[in-house]
């Protein structure tokens, strides 16, 4: 009987509905940060492929969509920098259980403030269809113990409310939380890590840039070891350091996506030691970004960041830029703390980079030579050292010989010693040795397919004409008679002569010929050629002012004004009345200008301040205000307040 009353009541109870389980800390703290979410607009995370299991130390990547329930009212931010950049930074991870879970980056000093250069996309509106965003969950969370993990994503600059698209900032962001995404971490199979080390080269050899890999249905690469956190792991990323081809001025993307890894290696002891080890190594190339890195760990070391503030930074908000009053004093009295200690940091590597550098191979010795000169020449390191500022010049006398075996890719260690420190190359190193190594590296250039691949060649010509005008004159004079000259007009413009009239012929020849470089050769007509060859030009051009390139006119009209001025001055006049099938009009009289001034031009633009269209009469202001006469110029601050 009482077996029965109970088998009843089971019965009984089985159809009431279940009380709903209350919510632990974890998930009433997603609930809540969901709740502030703008009206209708949701964000699920997704791991990769689907995949909920992964060993410890692989890449897991994870893609944020976004939707609205009412279309183009919110918008999405889609630019995002990897971390631990600062700017346009995703957002921030959380995860339970904490135990066993670190932030790698929670003590890495962020920079207050910030920018961007380049093109920023717009915003891109949200609908029901997903907006997505996929990162690398390991460069806000590491993974210390294999277990079963929960984590939600909380962003402040992502989505913004706009009527229409445009380049939104960081203090117009709404707050979006998304759901919870689970998965497991398993011990990692001895095997697998095998599989990805063996296949490091190659990846380490690509280019890994500072974006976060923007398909989210692409698994990650194989031989990715980033995350691996093992001493098999951290040397090839330490060795891609050494492979900087950049200049300190202009960081190496592929390095800052490399570095993360270092900074949250959890035994920074051992690797700073490798590192320091590494410096002497005859194999090792010392990179600024490798002893800017070693510095950096070094400085975290020994100044690490208080408990305190990196509670408080990692609870405040990703784009409020302070902490409150009470922490705001100890924050920068730690990071001057830890800028001291980098720049000591960085001093001691450079001089032990500097004694072993006779002993490296010869491509790793040109590398270290230049980024010691580098950041010697560019105030990075103590002024007052003695060591490091005795050490320079004799830095300097070693790479005179070697610097044309640096890489000559646009913007790199070669550029930028030609370009930016050769005041202090030439200072140092023995001119007949500059000379001698310039006029190699000349000889290797080759005509370039577009403009950008002319600046080398040019900062290697004027440096060659300004050691030794003799053979520059002869250089300059056989690429001026060039059909494809491997320096622009501007270079093989700065020969003192006001004309070569033994060049007349082939520079006209040359015109005739087709081709990318009719610009450059009609600016090498107009800087050099004669009368003699006005005729031709006539009876070629008549009736191509008002159609042709803006720049290729322009010269064409200075040639005619030095060569003709009556007829120059005619024919700038049908250029500024040729106004249906170019926009060169608007510019004509300051180009002309800037080729060659008279005053027969300067009457022209005088003419033309009262000009119909408003443009041309800035344009003859702004042309007379840079070259006019002092008479010019006083006419000029007396006319029309268009005319500033």
């Amino acid at each position: 009987m009482k077996k029965s009353l109970y088998a009843i009541l089971f019965v009984a109870l089985s159809g009431l509905p279940a009380r709903a389980q209350k919510p632990d800390g974890f998930e009433a703290r997603q609930q809540a940060a969901v709740a502030q979410n703008p009206p209708g607009v949701h964000c699920v995370l997704r791991l990769a492929a689907g995949k909920t299991r992964f060993q410890q130390g692989e890449t897991i990547r994870v893609t944020a969509e976004f939707t609205a329930d009412t279309p183009n009212v919110y918008w999405m931010d889609v630019l995002i920098l990897s971390r631990p950049v600062a700017f346009f930074e995703f957002g921030r991870f959380h995860a339970a259980p904490q135990e066993g879970v670190s932030d790698p980056l929670a003590d890495y000093p962020l920079p207050k403030g910030g920018g961007f250069s380049g093109g920023i996309p717009n915003p891109v509106p949200l609908s029901d269809k997903p907006a997505e965003l996929t990162v690398e969950l390991n460069r806000w969370l590491r993974f210390d113990r294999p277990g079963h993990y929960r984590v939600y994503a909380t962003m402040r600059n992502r989505v913004l409310k706009r009527s229409k698209p445009q380049i939104s900032f960081a203090a117009e962001g709404l707050p979006v939380a998304s759901d919870i995404v689970e998965f497991d971490i398993v011990p990692t199979n001895p095997a697998w890590a095998q599989v990805q080390l063996d296949a490091q080269k190659a990846n380490l050899a690509s280019d890994l840039m500072l974006f976060d890999p923007p398909r989210s249905d692409a698994p990650p690469q194989e031989g990715d070891v980033r995350w691996l956190n093992t001493p098999a792991a951290a040397r090839p990323i330490i060795e891609r350091m050494s492979r900087n081809e950049t200049p300190h001025r202009i960081p190496d993307e592929n390095v800052l996506a490399w570095q993360p890894a270092l900074i949250g290696y959890p035994d920074r002891k051992w690797l700073i030691e490798e590192m320091r080890r590494a410096l002497a190594r005859p194999d090792c190339a010392v990179t600024q970004s490798f002893l800017e890195t070693l510095a950096l760990l070094v400085a975290m070391q020994r100044e690490p960041c208080p408990a305190v503030l990196v509670k408080a930074n990692a609870d405040l908000p990703v784009d409020v830029a302070g902490l409150p009053p009470e922490l705001a004093q100890a924050d920068a009295n730690w990071r001057r703390r830890s800028y001291q200690a980098k720049n000591a940091a960085l001093a001691s590597s450079w001089k032990i980079a500097a004694q072993s550098v006779d002993a490296k191979a010869d491509q790793p010795r040109i590398h270290t030579l230049f980024s010691l000169l580098a950041l010697g020449w560019g105030g990075l390191l103590p002024k007052e050292d003695e060591a490091i500022v005795v050490k320079l010049p004799g830095l300097s006398r070693q790479i005179a010989p070697l610097f044309d075996a640096l890489p000559q890719n646009r913007s790199g260690p070669l550029e930028h010693l030609i370009r930016y420190e050769w005041p202090h190359l030439k200072a140092d190193a023995p001119a007949d040795v500059l000379l001698a190594t310039l006029l190699r590296l000349w000889d290797k250039q080759t005509v370039p397919q577009w403009g950008p691949r002319y600046e080398l060649s040019n900062d290697i010509l004027r440096r060659i004409h300004e050691l030794s005008p003799e053979q520059g004159r002869a250089l300059i004079l056989k690429e001026i008679a060039n059909p494809r000259p491997c320096a622009n007009g501007e270079t093989l413009g700065i020969l003192p002569d006001a004309t070569l009239p033994e060049l007349d012929d082939v520079l006209l020849a040359n015109l005739q010929k087709t081709g990318a470089d009719s610009e450059t050769i009609m600016f090498l007509i107009e800087r050099y050629a004669s009368p003699k060859i006005l005729p031709q030009l006539k009876v070629r051009y008549a009736n191509d002012i008002g159609r042709t390139a803006c720049f290729f006119q322009s010269a064409l009209l200075a040639y005619f004004l030095r060569a003709d001025p009556d007829y120059g001055v005619a024919q700038i006049e049908r250029a500024l009345a040729a106004r249906k099938e170019t926009g060169c009009y608007q510019v004509t009289l300051s180009d002309v200008a800037k080729l060659e001034m008279t005053p027969a031009l300067e009457r022209v633009a005088i003419a033309h301040l009262n000009d119909a269209d408003e443009q041309v009469q800035r344009n003859a202001a702004q042309m007379l205000k840079d070259y006019g006469s002092p008479a010019a110029r006083t006419l000029l601050h007396a006319a029309a307040p268009l005319h500033p």
